[in-house]
């Protein structure tokens, strides 16, 4: 009896206890299901959302330690992808595993394949050596140009310290264009291979409550690529402390009021929208954005401008992780970040006006947060608050134009982009107006302030597509005040601008420049009297009055060269020249003789009369011929054609019986009008320019004569006054090197 009464009590104990399991275990099953489909929170979800950028480039090894690096589009780059323009690509992205695995769209590699085929290689590598040689062509006359530049100026001189940094980075450029053309040439006739290698980089970012945002950049590399999914890790295997993960479920999930999860163009932090709501917004870096449904579960990715369930995604991701391999991984790691304490990995700080930072208050908010909408200006499609834009969205304006961007009260507020049928403006938006930014047009970039107008307008800096580059001030849309400019055709143009036109360098006056003056007839004979040249007292007192000039100090230089005029035609000669000259020599000045050019007789016949009545001696300055015909003297003699041959004719001629290269004189005027139809043989010889205002000459230069109505010591009357393009230690060797030699 009380054996049968323990039986049945030992029963209803083991019934008791199955009973409790099962209640165990239903109560479990109903709490999963209950925390699978209880919503997450949707700041949550935007710590799983991280910025993905792509730079894709094709690695050819030459040999070892030589390897080619091309750019997607077949250009050559640098071996960390920077090439001579950006090819960096960007789109969202989402957190799926403890391991720190990314899941976002193909199209990042969408034209990229593994591995170049042989045609399209060689093709390429013969397109990038013409581009890479006519480019090479234009740096070194560029660079010719700068290091003119830098052999004439100094420190003291307007702009000198920007033109040398520009210099300098001009340098790196043409080093990195011949390396890169070598590498190319070195392909030539050989069996090269292109792969595949890409660098990814993940930026994740977090509002930190004080008006900012923090942000942390980590290395990725690919896993798997399949059905237009790109898998990505973190290249140290681990989640960011900070950022949230998304579960990749085994089965479709339904997609019931799926929202999209992404970095809305320019935005700082990441951003949710209606999945319907997201089709008329101009906002590429969406491609790859998740979208998760009303119980906050990852439902789908954002592929070619289109939502996509997850059959791909789980494809691309268990293709590199089983099921129980992505169980037990994402459970070890799980409990090891749960029992271990660490902290917080560094990250930046990043200030950003730009309110709100998420604008994010919950699920049904944000499900209605963005519409399209008629306005007066347009059609806007975006973030909204109440009637009002607000955050990020793109304007359709009526007259054709776009603005895609951030939004503060139904204003351009922040960063944003507005295309134009002629530019495109990107910049920090405030109130409506960009006032700094980048403005790209159909012949030029340009970066710096802008009008209201948006035209180039104070300080900016702007570069063409024929390789023309300007940085300087600006006054609505054209170069006004200090400025430089560098092209392959000009010199280096550093001085004052005035409606778009260079009108020349104001250079300043001290006592380190190497002075000079050009003497004739009319220092000796004025107002029908002689005088004689104290040649003892010589000391120029005044660089004259005519123009404006910037002078430093007093005006008292030594004469440290001089010209003398001896001859003009055939039959014209200075009686005052041979005194002058020999004065000169005695008194250890440097000088040498002109000759007046006439449009009557030949060239060679007035270089022998000059020869006869210069008499050049070993050591003197080399010879000037003065060319200054009026248009009708040209017209009269056969056109600037026969010009140049009978001037060519005079530089020869004198040319091989001194030994030395003779100089040219001409006005500025001359040079603007008539020096580009010079000949080739022309060009050999260097120029004296006479040019009487407060700007210097803006062609290449030996003297530069900067006024007619000097003042000398020991000379009566008004006196031209020149000075040399360079040093006094460079004027020293053109002495030594160029004078007459026989």
């Amino acid at each position: 009896m009380h054996r049968m009464s323990r039986n049945t009590s030992s029963r209803r104990q083991r019934v008791s206890l199955r009973q409790l399991a099962a209640w165990a275990l239903a109560g479990v099953s109903v709490l999963l299901i209950l925390l699978m489909l209880f919503p997450t929170g949707l700041r949550h979800q935007l710590d799983g959302v991280c910025l993905v950028e792509c730079r894709p480039r094709y690695a050819a090894v030459l040999a070892p330690g030589d390897t080619l690096w091309l750019s997607a589009d077949g250009r050559s780059c640098a071996p960390d992808g920077d090439s001579l323009r950006s090819d960096t690509l960007a789109a969202s992205g989402c957190f799926v595993s403890n391991q720190g695995h990314v899941l976002t769209s193909a199209a990042l590699l969408r034209f990229a394949p593994d591995t170049l085929p042989a045609d399209t290689l060689r093709a390429w590598l013969a397109r990038e050596e013409q581009r890479l040689e006519r480019l090479l062509a234009v740096k070194e006359r560029e660079m010719d140009e700068l290091d003119y530049y830098a052999a004439t100026h100094t420190v003291v001189d307007d702009g000198y310290n920007e033109v040398m940094a520009y210099r300098s980075q001009s340098a790196a450029r043409l080093a990195r264009i011949r390396r890169l053309l070598g590498q190319v040439r070195r392909t030539e006739g050989r069996s090269v291979k292109a792969g595949l290698r890409e660098t990814y980089r993940l930026t994740c970012a977090w509002p930190d409550g004080r008006d900012s945002v923090s942000l942390r950049t980590v290395a990725a590399v690919r896993r798997q690529y399949a059905d237009s999914v790109l898998l990505l890790q973190v290249s140290d295997g681990q989640l960011p402390r900070q950022a949230f993960r998304f579960v990749v479920y085994a089965a479709d999930v339904p997609q019931w009021g799926a929202q999209v999860l992404g970095f809305f163009g320019l935005a700082p932090l990441p951003d949710a929208a209606r999945a319907d709501s997201t089709r008329c917004l101009d906002a590429p870096q969406l491609e790859g954005a998740p979208a998760v449904n009303l119980f906050g579960q990852l439902c789908g990715l954002r592929v070619n401008g289109r939502l996509r369930t997850m059959q791909g995604a789980r494809a691309a991701y268990f293709a590199e992780r089983n099921g129980l391999s992505w169980l037990w991984s994402n459970l070890r790691i799980a409990t090891a970040r749960f029992f271990t304490f660490a902290p917080p990995r560094a990250t930046r700080t990043v200030a950003t006006p730009d309110r709100p930072p998420r604008n994010v208050r919950g699920l049904v908010r944000t499900g209605r947060a963005y519409g399209r909408f008629a306005r007066p200006e347009g059609l806007y499609c975006g973030r909204t608050d109440g009637p009002m834009p607000e955050g990020y969205g793109t304007m359709y304006y009526k007259d054709g134009s776009r603005y895609d961007g951030l939004w503060h009260r139904g204003q351009r507020e922040g960063i944003g982009c507005l295309l134009t049928d002629s530019a495109t403006y990107t910049g920090r938006w405030r109130a409506d107006s960009l006032a700094c930014g980048t403005r790209r047009d159909s012949t030029a970039l340009y970066a710096g302030v802008l009008d209201h107008e948006l035209r180039p307008h104070g300080s900016g800096r702007q570069l063409w597509d024929n390789g023309t580059y300007y940085q300087g001030n600006w006054q609505h849309g054209r170069r006004e005040g200090f400025g430089f400019a560098v092209s392959e055709r000009d010199i280096v143009q550093a001085g004052i601008w005035k409606q778009d036109r260079f009108q020349g360098e104001q250079i300043i006056y001290t006592a380190n420049r190497v002075y000079g003056i050009d003497i004739s007839r009319y220092q000796h004979e004025i107002r029908r009297r002689v005088y004689r040249i104290d040649w003892k007292s010589l000391r120029i007192t005044s660089l004259g009055t005519a123009s404006r000039k910037r002078i430093h100090g007093q005006q008292d230089y030594p004469v440290s060269f001089i010209y003398i005029k001896s001859s003009e035609g055939i039959t014209v000669r200075n009686r005052y020249y041979a005194a002058d000259i020999a004065a000169a020599r005695r008194r250890g000045i440097p000088a040498g003789a002109y000759h007046f050019f006439s449009t009557r007789r030949s060239g060679k016949a007035q270089a022998r009369y000059f020869l006869r009545q210069a008499r050049p001696r070993r050591g003197d300055l080399p010879p000037v011929l003065d060319v200054e015909p009026y248009d009708q003297q040209i017209r009269a003699m056969g056109g600037i054609g026969v010009l140049f041959r009978e001037v060519t004719d005079w530089m020869q001629t004198v040319e091989q019986q001194c030994g030395t290269r003779p100089i040219l004189y001409v006005s500025q005027n001359f040079v603007n009008k008539y020096m580009e139809h010079a000949p080739a043989a022309l060009g050999r010889y260097q120029v004296w320019i006479a040019r009487y205002g407060e700007y210097k000459p803006y062609v290449r230069l030996l003297y530069w004569q900067l006024a007619a109505d000097g003042r000398v010591k020991g000379i009566r009357g008004a006196v031209d006054i020149n000075v040399y393009n360079g040093s006094r230690a460079q004027f020293e060797e053109f002495v030594r090197t160029e004078c007459v030699k026989r």
